[in-house]
């Protein structure tokens, strides 16, 4: 009589391999009864370099902001955010250390990965007119994941060392999007 699997096609080698890995026999029982638990880590993808603490604001309105956004998305995503007042927080500031799309950035953040539009929108504010802040203004893109009407977005932010304004812009977090070594990422703080 043939017993069926679940997994017809795993070796005993890898068995073997993954319990080795687990630290042995006596770890997995132990992960089995319930006395440890397994955790399982993204990619190593972002180094945390900077902390921003947000004051408390009032729902977001366009001043001088000296932006341009490129694309068709901008109706999507600012048009439909929720506008509100937003409570005093700590953001984290990451760099990328390899490209990465952003499905492997969001693992790695999990829960911690969407913020509100209305902080990122302030940050570029605080900076529209070349003062020194959080985000990189070097080149380099500046990201956020927000969701907006139950979309996830990767909204993100440059600005060249010639050019006197930010360039934004918009793309569904699920298209493939790919984030560059490099750029930063705005995120719920990481380690409070």
């Amino acid at each position: 009589m043939s017993q069926k699997c679940k997994y017809p096609n795993w070796t005993r080698g890898q068995e073997e391999a993954l319990l080795n890995i687990l630290g042995g026999q006596e770890v997995a029982e132990a992960i089995l009864r319930g006395k440890l638990k397994i955790r399982v880590d993204g990619p190593d993808v972002l180094r945390q370099i900077a902390f921003v603490d947000m004051e408390a604001t009032e729902p977001f309105v366009w001043r001088a902001m000296n932006a341009t956004w490129l694309g068709h998305y901008y109706p999507n995503v600012v048009g439909t955010a929720d506008n509100r007042e937003l409570p005093a927080t700590r953001l984290a500031v990451s760099r990328l250390k390899q490209s990465a799309t952003a499905e492997s950035v969001l693992t790695t953040l999990g829960s911690l990965a969407e913020i509100q539009l209305g902080y990122f929108l302030n940050l570029v504010q605080c900076q529209s007119h070349n003062e020194s802040g959080p985000l990189n203004a070097q080149g380099q893109r500046n990201l956020a994941f927000v969701r907006t009407e139950g979309r996830l977005w990767v909204v993100f932010c440059w600005r060249s060392r010639v050019q006197d304004f930010w360039t934004m812009g918009a793309e569904p977090a699920d298209s493939g999007v790919v984030i560059c070594l490099g750029d930063n990422v705005i995120s719920s703080n990481l380690w409070d």
